[in-house]
């Protein structure tokens, strides 16, 4: 479990160094990156106003009210930037031969990914709401309870964003998708861990679903070279 969880945090600082190494990939990441710290900055800005103007609400919930907004926009908007990424990746160190681009394909991958994340969203949604319910109601380990399930939540569905990269180019079902983190479960997790504190920092924020979905790119990559299983003889 710790050694799998590790290997996933691993993965996202492999991801890191790649994209370090390889700077021409970077106009997939720089063009999601300008859209965010905009809606960034104005969301800050409006947010600011707001506390002048009513003086209620104080500057840690200003900075986390602030964050979960960014984060939510992040991961709308980087979705189809990273999965450019992922084929990038994937022609640089698999070889891989991309179909000519269509715009209908294009967008009926980004419909199907839309489909997708509202579906883990209203899944994402019910957890939080069930650890606000517990928080609030559940004695003495209530709030212990809420943050160690909020972090655990926050880090699968990064866990989910950054993988969908690849997924989605590949036309997989949800339950495929759900499946594969289930299968590797520790070691998912722990990319989306790295990721999802990524989220939250300013600055990092802005680049840290590219950073997990050239991780997850890579490991798909390695998992895939991997000879298969010898078949059992009779």
């Amino acid at each position: 479990m710790i050694r799998d969880f590790a290997a996933g945090v691993s993965d996202g600082v492999r991801g890191a160094a790649y994209l370090a190494r390889h700077l021409g990939l970077w106009k997939w990441v720089v063009a999601p990156a300008l859209v965010v710290t905009l809606v960034g900055v104005v969301t800050l800005g409006w947010l600011i106003a707001l506390v002048g103007a009513i003086g209620l609400v104080g500057w840690t919930s200003l900075a986390i009210a602030c964050a979960t907004v960014i984060a939510t926009f992040a991961v709308l908007v980087a979705g189809p930037f990273n999965e450019l990424l992922s084929e990038a990746i994937e022609v640089r160190e698999a070889g891989l031969r991309p179909p000519s681009f269509s715009v209908s394909r294009f967008a009926h991958e980004i419909a199907i990914s839309i489909v997708h994340a509202i579906r883990r969203g209203v899944a994402h949604l019910a957890f939080i709401v069930a650890l606000l319910v517990i928080g609030r109601f559940v004695p003495v380990t209530g709030s212990a309870l809420a943050a160690v399930g909020t972090a655990w939540v926050a880090a699968r569905f990064a866990s989910y964003a950054v993988y969908d990269a690849v997924w989605a180019r590949r036309h997989w079902r949800y339950r495929e998708k759900t499946a594969y983190l289930r299968a590797r479960r520790w070691r998912t997790l722990g990319t989306g861990a790295l990721v999802a504190a990524m989220l939250v920092v300013p600055g990092l924020n802005v680049i840290g679903l590219a950073i997990g979905s050239t991780g997850a790119t890579l490991r798909m990559i390695a998992d895939e070279r991997r000879p298969p299983p010898p078949r059992a003889t009779a």
